[in-house]
């Protein structure tokens, strides 16, 4: 009888960690970090702490501003490009960033600096 009562209150505890586990991992599923100043904007966007999307935005005046290059830093990784250019509503976007080598939690803060006509603007992205 006390072998049978240990082995229900096991499963039933097995039980109850892999919900938490699960809904812990679903909580943070989908995060998206935002930020930017009066000249930029930009936003990660990731999915499973796996797959991601950088969208980077121009919202100043005119859309001039020649070969573009961008740093995102965060407190566990460095990822950036250069030599880019915006599309016609000026906006760059990229995909899948060496997802294998990034890794963000919901609480990071990235910092991201860009860079164009000799010019530098800095900002950080937090999760919305």
């Amino acid at each position: 009888m006390k072998t049978r009562m240990f082995i229900i209150v096991m499963l039933f505890s097995l039980f109850l960690v892999a919900c938490q586990s699960e809904s812990k991992e679903n909580k943070s599923a989908n995060v998206t970090f935002k930020g930017g100043t009066d000249i930029w904007s930009a936003e990660l966007h990731t999915v499973n702490n796996q797959e991601k999307q950088f969208i980077l935005k121009y919202t100043g005046d005119s859309i001039n501003t020649g070969n573009i290059e961008f740093k995102l830093n965060d407190p566990n990784w460095a990822w950036g490009m250069g030599d880019i250019k915006l599309d016609n509503e000026g906006i760059y976007v990229t995909e899948d960033i060496n997802a294998d080598k990034i890794s963000t939690s919901e609480s990071d803060i990235i910092e991201v600096e860009v860079k164009w006509n000799d010019k530098v603007d800095t900002f950080t992205l937090k999760n919305e």
